[in-house]
């Protein structure tokens, strides 16, 4: 959300800026260090980061370019609306094909007792509270609850469809 970004750019120059004096140089190197935590970010909720995104932004330049606070302020407000667009472009929207995925992946291995978000995390290379997160925003269910009502709508159907005892549907399904 762009508009909290902006209030947290602003608060930072708030608490760095007024009532201290930082020369120009430390200022940007402060602005390259929040510039950094953006990429940061990005990559542990599975952005890839592309240097032609980087290039095409112009960071670099547009920090360096900046004489006074003001300038600075005012410059990383534009960068975080940048970071805040290419977010939204490519996170948000793979992030929907994500989910699919996730209930691919549930619906195939519901069976798997070893079946959590960690183990769901490291089989998408993502980061287990990008995805727990995402799925909950996404389907408004936590993917732990979804797992279970997965293997017990499971559990259901074998129990009406076939013989089997208890205990073997159970392992069937993921409770062991």
């Amino acid at each position: 959300n762009f508009d909290k970004c902006r209030e947290i750019v602003e608060s930072l120059f708030r608490m760095n800026f007024e009532g201290h004096y930082f020369s120009v140089s430390v200022a940007k190197l402060l602005m390259f260090d929040v510039v950094g935590t953006f990429v940061k970010v990005l990559g542990e909720v599975s952005a890839e980061m592309d240097d032609e995104f980087i290039g095409h932004i112009h960071v670099y330049e547009r920090i360096d370019k900046c004489k006074t606070a003001a300038d600075m302020q005012d410059e990383m407000i534009c960068i975080t609306k940048d970071f805040c667009e290419y977010f939204d472009k490519n996170v948000i929207s793979k992030g929907m094909g994500l989910v699919d995925k996730i209930i691919e992946f549930v619906n195939k291995n519901y069976s798997d007792d070893n079946l959590n978000i960690s183990t769901m995390a490291q089989a998408f290379g993502a980061n287990a509270d990008y995805i727990s997160g995402l799925f909950k925003k996404t389907t408004n269910q936590s993917l732990l609850e979804y797992i279970s009502k997965t293997r017990v709508n499971k559990a259901m159907q074998l129990i009406i469809s076939t013989d089997y005892t208890i205990e073997k549907i159970s392992r069937m399904t993921g409770f062991s």
